[in-house]
């Protein structure tokens, strides 16, 4: 394989490749070496990982990583509240393409609550991730062009109070912009992090990240509460 041409930048650190599938290799790196070093120092890693079509050779990558997977716990940034075998599903998702080969034997931890409502079962996913060992090992984050992340959508009914809750680790949330109603980890959770890892492919997106980092702070993009100067955590995996 050619060595693939890196260029880091700062504020935040940036990684960019210009291949999506090399992109994705020198991330399933990053990642496995983090979640070692937690299992090093604690015994157990929590990885927090996001659907979508980009994750998809990440996690093909990921899952051959020589890592004790048996003490790794995996769930989502968000889901989609419907059962695991509608296609729309990013458990499915991340079962079918990570949770194979090496990580197969990894534990995974599902934001949906079967035979139930999301009003009715949004406590019982609440309880389950506060389950899950924090700060989290390594949060994966993904970005849509409309700026969203998790589902953080822009003004949608209960992205608000997802980035104002401090108690809650999930919220519901109702986008216009897309069918089902949604689950997402809120900005508080997804902050309680030792490492987020924000992972972007195409040039829209990334030009969408440039339009954000130069003034964050004036940005309307959900997106934009992790590309804060003040957050030290977070580094973008891009390609050109």
């Amino acid at each position: 394989m050619r060595k693939p041409k890196v260029t880091t930048l700062k504020t935040p650190p940036m990684v960019q490749i210009e291949s999506t599938v090399e992109l994705a290799e020198a991330l399933a790196v990053q990642i496995a070496g983090i979640l070692g070093q937690a299992i090093q120092s604690t015994g157990v890693a929590s990885l927090v990982v996001s659907g979508g079509s980009t994750p998809k050779p990440l996690f093909e990558a990921l899952r051959g990583q020589p890592l004790e997977w048996d003490k790794v716990t995996v769930t989502l940034a968000d889901e989609r509240w419907v059962p695991e075998d509608s296609p729309d599903s990013n458990a499915a998702f991340v079962k079918n393409t990570l949770l194979q080969e090496r990580a197969a034997t990894a534990q995974f931890v599902s934001l949906y609550e079967a035979g139930k409502a999301p009003h009715e079962g949004v406590a019982d996913v609440d309880r389950r991730i506060k389950a899950v060992a924090t700060p989290f090992s390594v949060v994966v984050l993904g970005m849509g062009g409309d700026g969203h992340t998790a589902s953080l959508f822009p003004g949608a009914p209960g992205t608000q109070a997802a980035l104002e809750e401090s108690e809650a680790m999930v919220c519901i949330v109702e986008p216009q912009s897309v069918p089902q109603t949604r689950i997402t980890l809120t900005l508080a959770a997804l902050m309680n992090t030792e490492c987020q890892l924000l992972h972007i492919t195409g040039t829209e997106k990334r030009a969408l990240v440039d339009e954000v980092l130069a003034d964050p702070a004036a940005s309307p993009y959900p997106i934009a509460q992790f590309l804060r100067a003040d957050n030290p955590r977070i580094s973008v995996y891009s390609t050109h």
